[in-house]
């Protein structure tokens, strides 16, 4: 049985100047919510309406503010948050005495207080313009069109905090843009975590999928799943890179030129019996040229003989063989990149996290042909949109010409 401080058991609200203090202890499951400065993200469990909760209760205890819900279109929202939202003034007699009116027209909550709350499905970043948003709540977030665009438009007029929630099947542009961030919190609840739901449903929740399938993770567990044909699906992430347990280190260098993107990985090779590697995107930049190559990897660890395979460019690898960088082509031959992911698959591998080696990661893929005699998608031995991704292409580079050159 769930023991809760509800809005119907407050007894009056009272305007003060103080700041406000929390100290809280909650034994075993709960769900709550913890005021810092932090943005927030939150997966799964009670999700809209504790927020929705939230976003009255502070439009009750803060004067003339306004606050934001959005959510991917206007219908899906008026069947889910609009009606969490309306449910909590049916539930809370003094929460409701504390609303002034409710414009269904304008899908907006105005308060005696003289703050309100919006709800808006926005199509684009300039769709999105607002002023002055104390707080903003995005409902859904991965099925948003255009969401980061949106989102980085509402957050640069927001003062206060930004709430964001989700259920994916795959990695999206939270995972590229937001996730591991020093400024962003991630909260992750499941069903477990519910004390409202009965027994039955927790179990008809733990068992309507296969124990360990995407499925499971996603709905389960509120994890997020992961791209049917991800190439490195299980790649584990770290903030910082050390050296200290590496048998050696190699370098993969991805040429960009003037238009495409310059990639330089810093790969080890961790001592033990088992594959394992560790990744550093040390540069995605266009146009970068070999003495700015060889800077960039004087800055980030480069020793004199440590290998450094590169694009089959001669004058380049030329260029930096003059700077004292120990460069050489990168092993290519018939399907070099199918047989070079294949080995990079052998290992284990953790990447220190930069946007842009998450954003090709995630959607770093097989490509697929439909089949002739079955109708049915077939991966075949190329990467889909291959010329793309060129922090991929450096580590596969890098990794795969060690092992062959020294028969790995």
């Amino acid at each position: 049985m769930a023991n809760c401080i509800e809005l119907d058991h407050i007894e009056s609200w009272e305007y003060v100047n103080e700041p406000i203090v929390y100290d809280l202890t909650i034994e075993d499951n709960h769900n709550y919510h913890i005021d810092c400065v932090y943005p927030y993200l939150v997966h799964n469990s009670l999700k809209t309406f504790s927020a929705s909760e939230l976003f009255v209760i502070r439009s009750i205890q803060n004067r003339n503010q306004i606050r934001l819900i959005n959510g991917w279109d206007m219908p899906h929202m008026k069947r889910g948050c609009i009606t969490d939202m309306l449910r909590i003034f049916q539930l809370y007699p003094k929460a409701k005495r504390e609303l002034k009116s409710y414009n269904q027209q304008e899908t907006k909550l105005y308060f005696h207080s003289g703050s309100t709350i919006q709800f808006a499905s926005f199509q684009d970043e300039q769709d999105a313009k607002m002023t002055d948003i104390q707080d903003f709540y995005m409902n859904e977030c991965n099925l948003t069109k255009n969401g980061y665009g949106i989102y980085n438009q509402m957050k640069m007029q927001c003062k206060g905090q930004a709430y964001l929630d989700y259920n994916s099947m795959f990695p999206f542009w939270v995972h590229a843009k937001l996730v591991g961030r020093p400024d962003v919190k991630m909260f992750i609840n499941d069903h477990r975590n519910n004390p409202f739901l009965s027994e039955e449903q927790h179990r008809i929740i733990e068992n309507q999928y296969p124990k360990g399938s995407e499925l499971w993770k996603v709905y389960a567990r509120g994890l997020t799943g992961m791209l049917e044909g991800a190439i490195y699906a299980n790649w584990t992430r770290i903030t910082d890179w050390r050296g200290d347990d590496l048998e050696t280190v190699c370098w993969g260098v991805d040429f960009g030129y003037t238009v495409g993107m310059t990639a330089i990985d810093k790969i080890g090779i961790i001592a033990g019996p088992k594959k394992k590697a560790r990744i550093k995107l040390c540069v995605y930049e266009p146009g970068i040229s070999a003495a700015a190559i060889a800077q960039v990897l004087k800055e980030h660890g480069y020793v004199s003989g440590q290998y450094v395979f590169c694009d089959h460019d001669d004058v380049m690898i030329s260029e930096l063989r003059n700077l004292g960088i120990s460069a050489y082509p990168a092993k290519k031959g018939e399907l070099s990149e199918w047989n070079g992911i294949l080995k990079c698959q052998e290992y284990e591998v953790e990447y220190v996290y930069s946007e842009p080696l998450e954003t090709e990661r995630i959607s770093y893929q097989w490509d697929t042909v439909t089949s002739l005699e079955t109708g049915d998608e077939v991966v075949t031995q190329s990467v889909k949109d291959t010329k793309k991704y060129h922090a991929m292409a450096a580590f596969r580079m890098g990794l795969w010409s060690y092992c062959l050159t020294n028969g790995i």
